[in-house]
């Protein structure tokens, strides 16, 4: 009778051993398998909201300033368009410290264009015998910005002008160079080119 009440409690351990084996097998939620696996939820932030991320890049101007170029340097370590029409220019060296410590300088780069318009294109452009180098900025309304070479060169700030070109109604920016001399042309809806190199100093 002893023996019989000890076979049936060693058994009855061994069963609930071997559920909760299985338990754990299973996930120990009980989850069976062939189960949809549940979406994941995606990056979260430390406080366990989602992290938001930012607008998609259209233009991408990288490798401005280099050790082997032979212009001068522009002071700028990239210039980026945004989905949004949102342009930023990340500056270095002189630049840099121009606008460190102001309210211009914003998640380390400056936005020069956010008080005018959106921006469809950007172009990093030479001109003139000399090489100097800008960038120009083809508005969502056809019109042209661009940056001060001067200033840009002399003090090392971002100074924009606009009207570039004199008309509206641009669609493209091309790069022309003639015997070592450098031009910029703007092209208007209707195919007219026009001469930008007067409108950038």
């Amino acid at each position: 009778m002893e023996k019989s009440r000890l076979t049936t409690i060693l058994v009855l351990i061994l069963a609930v051993a071997m559920c909760a084996g299985l338990l754990a097998a299973c996930g120990g939620g009980g989850s069976q398998g062939g189960e949809e696996p549940q979406d994941d939820p995606g990056v979260e932030a430390p406080g366990g909201d989602p992290v938001e991320e930012g607008p998609a890049v259209v233009t991408l101007i990288e490798d401005i300033d280099t050790a082997d170029m032979l212009d001068m340097p522009l002071e700028m370590e990239s210039v980026t368009l945004y989905e949004d029409g949102r342009v930023k220019v990340v500056p270095t060296g002189e630049m840099l410290a121009y606008y460190e410590g102001t309210d211009v300088l914003e998640d380390g780069g400056v936005y020069p264009f956010d008080y005018i318009d959106k921006v469809k294109e950007i172009y990093l452009v030479r001109f003139g015998n000399g090489g100097y180098r800008t960038v120009i900025a083809l508005m969502e309304d056809g019109s042209l910005f661009a940056f001060s070479a001067k200033d840009l060169l002399a003090d090392h700030k971002l100074s924009v002008y606009g009207d570039i070109g004199g008309v509206a109604g641009f669609t493209d920016v091309q790069q022309i160079q003639d015997e070592g001399a450098f031009g910029v042309l703007g092209i208007t809806e209707g195919g007219e080119e026009i001469l930008l190199d007067p409108y950038l100093y």
